[in-house]
């Protein structure tokens, strides 16, 4: 696995945040209200998320993390008034920005050497289908 060859999948802003909103927020609050009841399913899935930020604090710095939690709190007293989920997309974003980019760009920089392919979804599918 260290040696292997490396294909990057590589999507635009937008797909990247519906992507994450779907399987961090609406995916993991269905599994917890289905699980666990609304209400707790509510609480247990605020707590997962506010959980996470804090695990990256360190990596944030203070100040980002504080801006982060306090975005992410008011996107979730906002899902619970029943208004949706699309305010999960004013932290999603900077957490891309500030967090996971960066992390990305720094581990793929390490393995340059052996990345053989970069593109969106499907043309990596496609890339993967054509080796023979």
């Amino acid at each position: 696995m260290q040696q292997a060859p490396i294909i990057v999948v590589e999507e635009d802003l937008e797909t990247r945040l519906h992507n994450l909103l779907q399987e961090y927020v609406i995916d993991m609050h269905r599994s917890h209200t289905e699980y666990y009841g609304e209400e707790q399913g509510n609480h247990l899935c605020a707590e997962y998320l506010l959980s996470g930020l804090d695990k990256i604090r360190k990596r944030l710095g203070s100040e980002r993390w504080r801006e982060l939690r306090k975005m992410m709190e008011q996107a979730i007293a906002t899902h619970d008034k029943g208004e949706g989920y699309s305010q999960h997309l004013n932290w999603l974003s900077p957490l891309l920005e500030w967090y996971y980019d960066p992390m990305y760009s720094y581990q793929l920089g390490n393995k340059a050497e052996r990345i053989v392919y970069r593109g969106n979804w499907q043309e990596c599918q496609d890339y993967l289908h054509n080796i023979k």
